[in-house]
């Protein structure tokens, strides 16, 4: 039983890592440039329907920003790991939205993909903390993505896939961050107290654009790291 494994993180290839340890058959695919070390294949993500995935029982996209086509998710059961407490904080930059918002705890929830955006129905979400640095969430999300994957991936095995719908009336989506919206203005920082600004700082640490400040020369100071 073979799986197709896409992404360009790093987070999602270190839960790809733990999965291929334990001898599944999975065969990764990332896009060119990615934080991926050492992909199976190369692709081009705008390209994607061009494939054939006949040959796999599933498809799993984990850190994966591209739209999926239709005919791909209606020929191939497809799986996407988003790091929120599904259907709150459904659509772009999930993770940075729920630390600035002020939650203390979010979620990783495996979702059956369908026509929507993070619609589909779930097949397994468990709580995680959102406390700390991102590095530190980061390692939350891969430790509970891979015990959760390995569930799935055992079920698909056992033919035993089990899934349940999100409750529309607790649904929020949220637009995907921009470059521009990291920076840190008078304005807004006056009307933040400390842990505001911290979470701020703290949500946008690498991979994502830094917060940044910029000051009457023209020049930009990044904010790399915050603590309280």
């Amino acid at each position: 039983m073979k799986f197709a494994y896409f992404g360009y993180r790093s987070w999602s290839e270190d839960i790809l890592k733990n999965l291929k340890n334990e001898e599944w058959d999975i065969d990764s695919f990332a896009i060119p440039n990615s934080e991926y070390k050492s992909p199976d294949k190369i692709i081009n993500p705008k390209k994607i329907q061009d494939l054939d995935f006949s040959d796999y029982k599933s498809l799993f996209f984990y850190g994966w920003s591209w739209i999926v086509p239709e005919k791909i998710i209606n020929e191939t059961e497809c799986v996407c790991l988003h790091p929120s407490p599904l259907p709150k904080y459904r659509g772009g930059s999930p993770l940075q939205h729920q630390i600035i918002n002020g939650e203390d705890y979010g979620a990783v929830s495996l979702f059956k993909m369908d026509s929507g955006l993070d619609t589909g129905p779930i097949y397994y979400q468990e709580k995680i903390s959102l406390k700390g640095s991102l590095e530190n969430i980061f390692g939350e999300i891969i430790k509970v993505g891979t015990n959760l994957t390995r569930d799935l991936l055992t079920d698909f095995k056992n033919n035993d896939v089990k899934t349940y719908a999100q409750n529309e009336s607790l649904a929020t989506t949220y637009q995907r961050r921009k470059p521009e919206e990291s920076e840190l203005t008078y304005e807004k920082m006056k009307n933040m107290n400390s842990r505001q600004l911290n979470d701020f700082i703290r949500a946008l640490q690498d991979p994502y654009p830094n917060p940044f400040i910029i000051c009457n020369d023209g020049k930009k100071v990044y904010l790399k790291k915050s603590d309280l």
